[in-house]
C-alpha cells in the first residue's frame, strides 16, 4: 500500500476497508502489526458479526479509523435486497422503487466512500449473479486493489465481475464483455492485452533483482496405499452395487439423464467417504444390513483365523451388535429426562420447514448462485460442513451443538430469542434435518428382494427414501458415539501407525491431518485421545496456527 492521502480527493474518506474471508482477519490484523509501524498507518478496527461497535451511527464511527476490516457476508449484509412486486413490470418505476428501497436500506459499508478498497481470496466475488459479488460491486472507493492466486476457476468469463470492480474502462455489460473477450481468438486475445495493464502476476519462480521472491524448502512426498480388510471390500461392492441399481432405475424417471449424473457423483462421494472409514457412510450401511451380507461378512471374518485381533473380526463384531440394536458399554450417557425437556424447547421437527429450505437451495442451483448455495451449505456458527444438521427459519444451517450454543448465549440477552450469525434475524424455529431427511436427497433406495420384506426392513427402506419416522429413529444407536475410533478401517490404521513412526523419531513433531469430511475428523480425535496425543481442530485455527508456530509439544 502507498500514501496517497495527499492526492486523495475531498469526496472520499481516508479510511482503507479489507475485505476477507471470516477466517483470515486475525491473520491480516497480524501482519499489519508485524509490517506496519502502528504510529503510521492509525487506527485498525474489526467490523463483522463478530465485532461490532458499540455506536449510535456506525457510518460516521468507521470513517474515524484509517483500515477497517470486515467479511464479504458483512457487505453482504450491508447490500440491500430488492424483490419487486409481482404486478410491476415497468422500468421506470421499478427504478423508483429500487432507489427507494436502497436508499433506505443501505447499510454503512455502503454509505461510505473509502480511499481504498483491498479483497483478498478476489476470487470469491466471480459469480456474478452472487449476492456476494453484487454486494460487494456496489462499494465505492477511489483505489481497488484485489489479491487471489486464482482469479478464476472455470471459464474466462469470471473475469468479469473482477473487472467490474476495478472500473475496467470499455467492459460493457457481462454480455458485451463475453461477445467482445471470451468468444472468439481474437476476442481472447485482447482479453490477454487487457489482463497485462491491470495485472500484477508473481509466481514461485519470479524473482527480483536476480534473487527469488520467497524460498520455499523442499517438500519430501511419500505415498503409503493401504488395503481395505476383507469385510471393507464386501461393504464397498454392496454400497456399489445398490447406487448402479439406482441408476439403472433412473433411466426410467423424466430428465433421466441428470438423475443418473447427479446419483453416480453421489455415488463417488459415498465411496470416498467409506475409503476414510465405515461410520462416515453409517446411515447407508445401516439400511444396508441383510441377513445374506451379514452371513458374507462374518464368513470374511472367519477366513482371517481366530484372531480376534483382525480387522475383519473387529469390524464384523461391531456391525453384528448394532443390528441387533446392542448398546455397547461405554462412557457417554444418554440424555436424562432434564435433556429431552431442553431438547422440546430448542428443536421443534416441521417437516415443511426442511421442504422450504431444499426448494430454496434448489432454486439457488437452478440460478447457478453458486457462491449462495455453497454459503448456505455450512454452519452459520463455525463456517464448516454441519454435523447433525439443524435448519433455521431464515433458511441457515447450523451443527445441533453449535446451535445449542448459540440458544444458550441468547437465553442470556434481554432479547431471549436466539439471533442468526449470517443474517442477524431473530431465530423463530429450529429443527432438525436428520438422517431421513438427508437420505432423501442422497442415499439411493435399496432395490426389493435385497432384505427380507419384514416390517422393520421395509421401515428402512422407507427411511432411505425419505418416509421418516421420528419415534424410530430417536431410538437407534448413534455409531459414532458409541465405537468412534475403536471401529477399525485400513485408512485409519495407517493413519495410526504412520503418526507412532513420526512420533517415535520425534516426539514433539507437529502434524496436520486434512479431511474433507466432518465425521471423520471427529474419528481422529477419538483415536488422538485414545493415544493420549495432544490435538486442536480447525473449529480453533486461529489458536491452532499460534500453538503450530511454537516449538514444542502442543
Amino acid at each position: 500500500m502507498m500514501d496517497t492521502f495527499s492526492s486523495r480527493p475531498e469526496v472520499y474518506t481516508r479510511t482503507t476497508l479489507l475485505v476477507v474471508p471470516t477466517h483470515l482477519v486475525k491473520h491480516w490484523k497480524d501482519q499489519l502489526r508485524v509490517h506496519c509501524h502502528s504510529d503510521h498507518i492509525g487506527e485498525v478496527v474489526e467490523y463483522h458479526a463478530q465485532a461490532r461497535l458499540s455506536t449510535l451511527d456506525d457510518t460516521k464511527s468507521l470513517q474515524k479509523f484509517r483500515i477497517v476490516i470486515t467479511t464479504y457476508d458483512e457487505v453482504r449484509r450491508s447490500y440491500p435486497k430488492f424483490r419487486p412486486p409481482k404486478n410491476v413490470t415497468d422500468e421506470n418505476v421499478l427504478s423508483e422503487l429500487w432507489e427507494a428501497e436502497y436508499s433506505q436500506k443501505i447499510g454503512p459499508l455502503h454509505r461510505i466512500k473509502f480511499e481504498r478498497i483491498v479483497l483478498d481470496e478476489a476470487h470469491l466475488i466471480r459469480n456474478r449473479a452472487s449476492s456476494i459479488s453484487i454486494a460487494i460491486r456496489g462499494l465505492t472507493g477511489h483505489y481497488k486493489w484485489l489479491l487471489t492466486g486464482t482469479p478464476i476457476l472455470n471459464s474466462i468469463d469470471e473475469f468479469y465481475p473482477l473487472f467490474h470492480f476495478l472500473d475496467v474502462p470499455r467492459i460493457g455489460t457481462s454480455q458485451d464483455f463475453l461477445s467482445k473477450y471470451c468468444s472468439t481468438d481474437e476476442g481472447q486475445d485482447r482479453l490477454r492485452n487487457l489482463l497485462r495493464s491491470f495485472m500484477h502476476r508473481r509466481t514461485h519462480s519470479s524473482r527480483l533483482f536476480s534473487l527469488p521472491i520467497i524460498s520455499l524448502p523442499d517438500v519430501e512426498q511419500k505415498v503409503v496405499r493401504v488395503r481395505f480388510c476383507e469385510a471393507e471390500r464386501i461393504l464397498y461392492n454392496a454400497i456399489m452395487e445398490i447406487y448402479f441399481d439406482n441408476i439403472n432405475d433412473q433411466a426410467k424417471v423424466r430428465n433421466s439423464k441428470g438423475a443418473q449424473q447427479g446419483c453416480f457423483l453421489t455415488m463417488i462421494l459415498k465411496l470416498r467417504m467409506f475409503c476414510d472409514h465405515p461410520l462416515t457412510v453409517r446411515t447407508i450401511i445401516r439400511d444396508l444390513l441383510s441377513e445374506p451380507l451379514m452371513r458374507k461378512l462374518t464368513i470374511a471374518s472367519r477366513e482371517e483365523g481366530d484372531d480376534s485381533s483382525g480387522p475383519s473380526f473387529k469390524l464384523v463384531q461391531w456391525i453384528r451388535g448394532f443390528k441387533d440394536n446392542y448398546n455397547f458399554s461405554v462412557e457417554h450417557r444418554p440424555r436424562d429426562e432434564q435433556d429431552n425437556a431442553r431438547d422440546i424447547q430448542v428443536f421443534t421437527y416441521n417437516p415443511e420447514l426442511i421442504r422450504k429450505f431444499r426448494q430454496f437451495m434448489e432454486q439457488l442451483h437452478n440460478n447457478g448462485d453458486w457462491i449462495e448455495r455453497a454459503y448456505r451449505g455450512v454452519c452459520s456458527y463455525c463456517n464448516l460442513e454441519p454435523d447433525k444438521t439443524v435448519v433455521t427459519s431464515c433458511m441457515h444451517l447450523y451443527c445441533e451443538e453449535c446451535f445449542y450454543t448459540l440458544h444458550e448465549e441468547a437465553e442470556k440477552s434481554e432479547s431471549g430469542k436466539p439471533q442468526c450469525l449470517k443474517c442477524r434475524d431473530s431465530i423463530f424455529e429450529a429443527t432438525r434435518c436428520g438422517p431421513a431427511e438427508e437420505a432423501e436427497l442422497e442415499h439411493p433406495s435399496v432395490p426389493e428382494g435385497r432384505q427380507s420384506e419384514t416390517s422393520s426392513s421395509r421401515k428402512k427402506r422407507n427411511n432411505i427414501r425419505g418416509k421418516s419416522n421420528p419415534e424410530n429413529d430417536r431410538g437407534k444407536v448413534d455409531w459414532m458415539i458409541e465405537c468412534g475410533a475403536s471401529m477399525p478401517s485400513a485408512k485409519l490404521t495407517g493413519i495410526r501407525n504412520t503418526i507412532k513412526d513420526w512420533k517415535m523419531v520425534n516426539s514433539d513433531a507437529k502434524v496436520v491431518i486434512f479431511s474433507q469430511f466432518t465425521d471423520f475428523i471427529q474419528i481422529l480425535i477419538d483415536m488422538c485421545t485414545d493415544k493420549n496425543w495432544g490435538y486442536c481442530c480447525v473449529c480453533t485455527c486461529l489458536i491452532t496456527v499460534s500453538d503450530y508456530l511454537t516449538p514444542g509439544p502442543t
